[in-house]
């Protein structure tokens, strides 16, 4: 019945105001007269706990440093509740009425995620929203983010919560909710900083035990620290500087091509829209290249370029696959071309006083194939030192075949090769 209950209200379980003020005295910014940051919250509510936070966080700043230091906080917040978003919009900057999971945002955009998720199992996965929601808050927290996360206890010794927390987060500590508030669902309050890069699953132990030494301890857990109380040796948890100039995505939905293509009427068969514009064949026939009957050097190509080839541009149109299928005479020689495009990798290596740097690029080759009509021989062309790799099951110990280069080739059959493809893609 509880649960039921919670649901009705969409879970919505406001932070107490005390609690709140506890926790910003616990944060604080880089030394210096000017902060900048975004904060979160992912489940925002009617908006009053990220205001507050942020309201107090300003207050102290400037306490500390003087009506003169800048302190530029923006509170962005996320709520899917119709009459609580409109409430959130009256107190924070930024306001989303939908989804969480069906929103379009920035990875690596905010400084800070206070982040109470509902309390409750996924129906349709199974897992803990608690999780879920960490997870996704996780990648739009930038490098040294802090996480605020407000849960039930005993959620601190799920798997994937712990695992998840113990991965990506470092300088983890964990307060009680103070008494009487407590009572109700055992809440806990979470401080972590995003860690620069994930740990390995092997060197977890450490974190995994302490979470469930917390999510064990009960009562016997700290009490957050009152907001009065002197702090014994300074806040530990500073907020990083937002970079300036950077303007996140905050946008209801988010891009599903197969829902697109669902929208526009794509025909299966064919992979075309039924309606606008492409689905002219007149556009298509216009701007993509279609291929040319095999084997007809003088069949002309349905498209055309908007000035003719050069030879510079032989070998990248040759190896695109535009001379496929064309039958190129030289001497006595017929040969039936064939181009291929394949990914390779270079290396290279910089050496500074301080460093040697190797660096590996993925770049593009091109390569051709003639087969020679009278002699059956198989023409490799290719770079210097760069052949490209055959296919699954081909044996080229059963045909007969010579590696050419690419320039060899190029400089004896060229001119044909050219006169060929201006043949079949004559200039507009």
């Amino acid at each position: 019945m509880a649960r039921l209950s919670a649901q009705v209200k969409l879970e919505f379980f406001p932070t107490p105001s005390h609690v709140v003020e506890r926790l910003a005295a616990l944060l604080t910014f880089p030394s210096g007269f000017f902060a900048h940051a975004r904060l979160l919250d992912p489940c925002a509510g009617d908006g009053r706990a990220l205001a507050l936070l942020a309201q107090r966080l300003k207050a102290r700043f400037q306490q500390d440093y003087g009506e003169e230091a800048s302190c530029s906080l923006s509170t962005w917040g996320i709520e899917i509740q119709t009459s609580l978003a409109r409430q959130a919009r009256s107190r924070l900057d930024r306001v989303l009425h939908g989804n969480f999971f069906q929103t379009t945002l920035s990875w690596a955009g905010w400084q800070l995620a206070y982040l109470n998720p509902p309390y409750d199992w996924d129906q349709m996965t199974g897992k803990r929203l608690e999780s879920a929601f960490l997870q996704r808050a996780t990648r739009l927290l930038c490098t040294e983010g802090v996480l605020i996360f407000i849960i039930p206890q005993w959620v601190l010794q799920e798997r994937e919560v712990a695992g998840y927390l113990a991965a990506q987060y470092d300088q983890l500590t964990c307060f009680r909710f103070p008494d009487p508030e407590y009572e109700q669902f055992k809440q806990v309050v979470l401080l972590a900083r995003r860690r620069r890069a994930p740990l390995p699953a092997g060197a977890l132990a450490g974190e995994l035990k302490q979470l469930s030494n917390w999510a064990r301890a009960g009562k016997d857990m700290p009490v957050l620290p009152d907001a009065s109380a002197p702090a014994q040796e300074g806040p530990p948890w500073p907020i990083p500087r937002c970079p300036p100039g950077e303007h996140p995505c905050f946008y209801l939905g988010r891009f599903e091509p197969d829902r697109l293509a669902r929208q526009l009427c794509w025909e299966v068969q064919t992979a075309r829209p039924l309606t606008g514009v492409w689905a002219n064949r007149d556009w298509w026939q216009a701007h993509i290249p279609q291929p040319a009957a095999t084997g007809d050097t003088g069949t002309t190509s349905d498209w055309s370029p908007l000035h003719a080839f050069k030879p510079v541009h032989l070998a990248m149109l040759a190896a695109a696959g535009l001379a496929d299928r064309a039958l190129i005479r030289a001497s006595s020689q017929r040969l039936l071309l064939k181009g291929q495009t394949w990914k390779d990798q270079v290396t290279s290596v910089e050496e500074t006083p301080e460093e040697i740097i190797e660096k590996v690029s993925d770049v593009f080759m091109g390569t051709l194939q003639a087969l020679d009509l009278d002699t059956g021989e198989l023409l490799l062309i290719h770079p210097p030192g760069r052949e490209a790799p055959m296919p699954p099951g081909v044996d080229l110990k059963q045909v007969p075949h010579r590696h050419v280069s690419l320039t060899t080739f190029l400089d004896q059959y060229g001119a044909v090769v050219l006169q060929a493809l201006q043949k079949r893609y004559p200039p507009l």
